[in-house]
């Protein structure tokens, strides 16, 4: 049993005792209101809302009985000036303590400015009780709208979080980030941030996206093939895929998983980065009877090249618009730290040369 996984059912024992008498630390379970989800998302003026997703006796009811009747979860929303203000606002609308050792999510509006986001984070940090561990995501859908929703697959919305982020290998590409991870970058220079995007579709939730966030602001949000690519260069891409045309007809690879390296240097102005992306992946895809090893190596050396020109032109509109999401800069940041804030301009003119070399492991042709 893998460590998330172990930690859901931890989370589903902890919700089942809520039904029960006891004591937990000097707080009866039965005055405590366990927070699944938060979300935060800005106000009139300056001041922030803040949401709280409550399981309630019938959901937690259905994680064993599926047949239990009424609400699954209730919500609480609260303004204020700050998130402690707004937090409060919430909690006086309760008769239980919220408590948020057990939150799955924090879900932030796209919306939030800069002051609001670093204000956001810094609050977040502050609250001890916090899981660090918890899912972080950003969404471009109004709050209200968010947590009033059901993802169909989820006995309740805080659990499907820990099922789409607790196996990183099921997912196409792997866009978990945590609480703990987003405190650390924030306060990392040279490298910037990026968030899975939340998004509502009409058959529920759907996260295959990512925005890419600069200062607390957002500046890009990639599509799906973007997200893709830039999940081989996080090393985050698990099933990937890739169609390649040639004088043979229509090769398909899937699964395709990448292991980056880069090594960056810097001479005076002037910064060089090299990319190495060992690639593999299973042939999905062939015409009969055309697959010869003359043939293969033609379709790895076109797939690669292929791969490689997506690199190459992702990585260019990061360049022009000053965004390092990965972080290329950070071991000469780390020996220089004096010169931190001259990361971007060297990497806006940096020379980058991409090399992919691709393994295909598999056919599928024999057993």
């Amino acid at each position: 049993m893998t460590a998330r996984r172990a930690r859901r059912w931890g989370v589903v024992c902890v919700l089942l005792a809520w039904l029960l008498s006891g004591c937990w630390d000097n707080q009866a379970i039965n005055r405590r209101a366990l927070v699944l989800l938060i979300g935060v998302a800005p106000y009139r003026s300056q001041e922030v809302t803040v949401w709280f997703q409550i399981p309630t006796p019938q959901g937690l009811t259905t994680l064993t009985t599926p047949s239990g009747s009424g609400p699954t979860f209730l919500v609480l929303r609260g303004h204020g000036p700050t998130l402690a203000a707004a937090f409060a606002e919430a909690q006086s609308q309760i008769n239980q303590d919220l408590y948020l050792g057990q939150t799955q999510a924090v879900i932030l509006s796209a919306a939030l400015s800069p002051t609001q986001w670093g204000q956001v984070l810094n609050s977040l940090e502050r609250i001890g009780t916090l899981d660090k561990s918890a899912w972080v995501l950003v969404t471009q859908r109004p709050l209200d709208a968010v947590f009033r929703s059901h993802p169909p697959t989820a006995p309740l919305p805080g659990l499907y979080f820990e099922t789409l982020f607790g196996c990183a290998a099921c997912q196409t590409v792997a866009l978990h980030r945590t609480l703990w991870g987003v405190e650390k970058r924030w306060h990392t220079p040279s490298v910037d941030e990026w968030l899975p995007l939340l998004s509502i579709q009409p058959d529920g939730w759907r996260v295959d996206q990512v925005v890419l966030y600069q200062g607390g602001r957002p500046k890009w949000r990639l599509d799906p093939g973007q997200t893709l690519t830039l999940g081989y260069l996080l090393g985050r891409t698990q099933k990937g895929w890739l169609v390649v045309r040639g004088r043979w007809g229509l090769a398909g690879l899937r699964a395709l998983q990448a292991w980056p390296q880069w090594t960056t240097s810097v001479q005076g102005d002037r910064a060089e980065v090299h990319i190495a992306l060992k690639v593999q992946g299973r042939l999905a895809t062939f015409p009969i009877g055309a697959f010869t090893p003359a043939v293969a190596r033609q379709v790895r050396t076109s797939a690669a090249e292929l791969l490689a020109r997506s690199v190459d032109q992702l990585l260019a509109r990061l360049q022009s618009m000053d965004i390092d999401p990965v972080g290329f800069g950070l071991g000469w940041v780390w020996a220089h730290p004096q010169d931190a804030a001259e990361w971007p301009r060297l990497w806006r003119h940096a020379q980058v040369t991409v090399t992919v070399h691709l393994q295909i492991v598999e056919t599928g042709g024999t057993r």
